[in-house]
């Protein structure tokens, strides 16, 4: 990541980065005593995420920190943009049996640091604990499956990482409602709609300078799916 940002300060004159609030490159790190971490953070359903939290270190009282594992799915979707749905997507997910090493959540009172997948410096009397994936985990949407068709299914995916019997499957709880759908699909179609204005005014067809023809020949080699885009003769 940070090789490609010194790539594209170096074939773009005009390009300028504007550092983030506290973290700086060079000598100037976000080590000192003045730098404040909420500044980098985005908060999203964090009361929602607090909820959830806050109920499973009450489960496991002795829990410095809860690892959460990976469930891996499958889900379907169309390469069509005008039959693209968010809600029917959502529809096929399903579960391949198959758990990995999620992240963690920690109680930072009680461990000194924390790793993605490791906390370290643990207080006497906690410890680390897997959270048992029958009661929650984290889901993987890893393995997209995309057909020009969109995908027609009406029923709301159980959740079921395990993928137990179809007798024990009746008594799982559905993985989200008909509303979560309903108002994550409305929060999609609003965001398409505002960006679909942008869209409006972006070129039909790129005038690039010399080096900017490079750099795009070299990306456009990467993926074949761009084959269709309209631009110089000469990239």
């Amino acid at each position: 990541m940070i090789a490609d940002l010194f790539d594209l300060l170096e074939n773009y004159d005009d390009i300028r980065v504007t550092p983030w609030a506290g973290i700086r490159l060079g000598n100037s790190s976000a080590s000192g005593p003045d730098f404040k971490p909420d500044l980098e953070l985005e908060f999203r359903l964090d009361g929602t995420y607090h909820s959830e939290f806050a109920q499973v270190f009450a489960l496991f009282p002795e829990a410095a920190a809860i690892a959460y594992n990976m469930s891996q799915t499958e889900i379907h979707a169309t390469n069509n943009p005008e039959r693209f749905s968010v809600e029917r997507s959502l529809r096929s997910i399903r579960f391949r049996g198959e758990t990995r090493w999620g992240k963690l959540v920690v109680r930072p009172e009680r461990t000194d640091s924390v790793w993605i997948h490791r906390s370290y410096g643990i207080r006497d009397g906690y410890e680390q604990i897997t959270l048992p994936v029958e009661l929650n985990c984290a889901l993987h949407l890893r393995f997209w499956n995309f057909s020009k068709l969109s995908v027609e299914d009406s029923r709301i995916p159980v959740y079921d990482p395990l993928l137990q019997s179809p007798k024990n499957r009746r008594s799982h709880r559905p993985l989200f409602t008909e509303h979560d759908l309903e108002h994550i699909q409305e929060g999609f179609s609003e965001i398409t709609g505002e960006l679909s204005e942008i869209y409006e005014c972006l070129p039909k067809i790129l005038d690039l300078l010399p080096a900017d023809r490079k750099m795009l020949r070299s990306h456009l080699r990467q993926w074949p799916g761009t084959r269709h885009l309209q631009g110089p003769r000469n990239v």
